[in-house]
């Protein structure tokens, strides 16, 4: 709770903590979280070796806008957990040696390419879909070592760039070029993607917008036994082996959910208490406690110069820009 200690101190103060009681970790939890909403907060969550960079999570950078979680690149904008760019653009999770890539995902060592998805070691390539070491390809899918191909059709060179600026040129008059895949080839439903996560909505907005929508479904599990999350015992030691056969209703949503053994065994010996919770509403508060992939214009806390931040303006965190967050901590 950022109370220095001796080493001996800081050893002797962890044995007095009962770290396997329930009751115990929600008091140290809310500790934490009372400490977390008290305490100054840097403009940015990771910042290191990053010049004219705008965004959050940053190792290596330079002159990259509006992104997050990026390394080892520069002159990009709208990349989001990528590495090792140059001149990129609204690309998601590309990696290594990557080079002039527009609206793609999830294409490592790819260059000059558009609108692709899981693509490696491809250059020249625009629309593809899981294809490898290839080049020079259009709309295709799932080919490896290939060169000069349209909708997988094999062409000579000379075919391939007399026939490509027609194919363009179609989709220019239609409004498609330079867009992603449309929203019909998805092949999962809004909230079932990362994107929830990042960019929740609702099922309404998710359908206006011409993205499915999945309901849950949940059966309920195979189990002898079904209690609510308050009459698990308090203590880790105090657990049962037979807690493996009972289902457990989430004190927050009701939901049935069961403990695995090897999950069992990792508690015990990490001793820690059973979670009371669901692992979806684990998760979902996880993610409620991160930082947004948004961009805010906020006050500092300090001098209350306006700056950039991910840190939303109506959040409850004590905020410092950069130069004063240094100036506290050294």
């Amino acid at each position: 709770m950022n109370e220095q200690f001796t080493e001996e101190e800081y050893r002797k103060r962890l044995t007095e903590i009962d770290r396997g009681s329930y009751k115990t970790f929600s008091v140290l939890l809310e500790r934490y979280h009372d400490l977390w909403r008290t305490t100054f907060h840097r403009q940015h969550q990771a910042l290191v070796n990053a010049t004219q960079c705008s965004g959050d999570l940053f190792y290596n950078c330079q002159n990259v806008r509006h992104s997050f979680g990026v390394i080892e690149s520069r002159d990009c904008a709208y990349c989001y957990d990528a590495g090792h760019m140059q001149d990129c653009q609204d690309a998601y999770e590309p990696a290594f040696n990557c080079e002039l890539q527009y609206d793609c995902h999830a294409c490592n060592r790819g260059k000059r390419i558009a609108a692709c998805s899981v693509c490696y070691d491809v250059v020249g390539c625009a629309y593809c879909d899981m294809c490898h070491n290839a080049s020079h390809l259009f709309g295709c899918i799932s080919l490896k070592h290939k060169e000069y191909c349209i909708l997988n059709k094999q062409y000579t060179k000379e075919e391939y760039l007399a026939l490509l600026p027609a194919v363009i040129g179609r989709m220019q008059s239609d409004g498609t070029w330079g867009e992603f895949f449309p929203a019909s080839l998805l092949p999962f439903a809004y909230n079932e993607t990362v994107a929830q996560e990042y960019y929740p909505l609702d099922r309404a907005s998710a359908e206006e917008r011409g993205w499915r929508w999945k309901e849950e479904e949940h059966a309920p599990p195979n189990s002898k036994k079904v209690i609510s999350a308050a009459q698990l015992p308090d203590h880790i030691k105090d657990t049962p082996d037979d807690v493996l056969n009972w289902a457990i209703r989430c004190e927050a949503t009701g939901k049935l959910f069961r403990i695995v053994k090897q999950e069992l065994l990792y508690y015990r010996k990490m001793g820690l208490p059973l979670p009371r919770l669901h692992p979806d509403e684990r998760y979902r508060q996880r993610m409620a406690f991160t930082n947004s992939r948004k961009l805010f214009e906020r006050t500092c806390a300090k001098c209350s110069k306006t700056m950039e931040t991910t840190y939303a303006p109506d959040r409850p965190e004590i905020v410092y820009c950069e130069d004063c967050y240094l100036k506290e901590v050294y």
